[in-house]
């Protein structure tokens, strides 16, 4: 009977022994799928956080860009304005300047005019002064 219990206890031994076995391998593949998995699914979840990330970096390129050619077409909106407004300004300064050399110019020949006429006036009275004959008849207020 010794020998049937002995013979008993082997026979558990080795069924326990491959049932732990079986356990720990069944565990370990468990384990190196679950591992695997989790690498996989952190891979994945790194390359697309990667991929997003470079998007969201050429987004912010984009963005900056466009904002650079919006400030730049403010700016070059403003400056026509600007250079419209100088020429503009400019164009009546010199407007103005030249009318009023016109109008110097006209009340300086206007005067010139009357002094002319004035001395002209001057020289024929003198010159009727100096004609005798004409004293005689129109009498010397001449």
């Amino acid at each position: 009977m010794l020998k049937g219990i002995h013979c008993l206890q082997r026979i558990i031994s080795t069924a326990l022994n491959k049932w732990t076995n079986r356990v720990i391998e069944l565990r370990a593949r468990l384990i190196t799928v679950s591992s695997t998995r989790d690498t996989t699914l952190l891979r994945h979840a790194l390359t697309k956080w990667s991929i997003k990330s470079r998007q969201n970096i050429e987004n912010l390129s984009l963005v900056d860009s466009f904002i650079e050619v919006q400030e730049e077409d403010l700016l070059r909106s403003k400056f026509r304005k600007w250079h419209a407004g100088m020429k503009r300004k400019i164009s009546l300064r010199e407007r103005l300047e030249a009318k009023l050399r016109e109008d110097e110019e006209a009340l300086k020949a206007g005067v010139l005019e009357r002094w002319i006429d004035a001395f002209r006036e001057r020289q024929l009275v003198e010159q009727v002064s100096d004609w005798p004959a004409l004293d005689l008849q129109y009498g010397p207020d001449l």
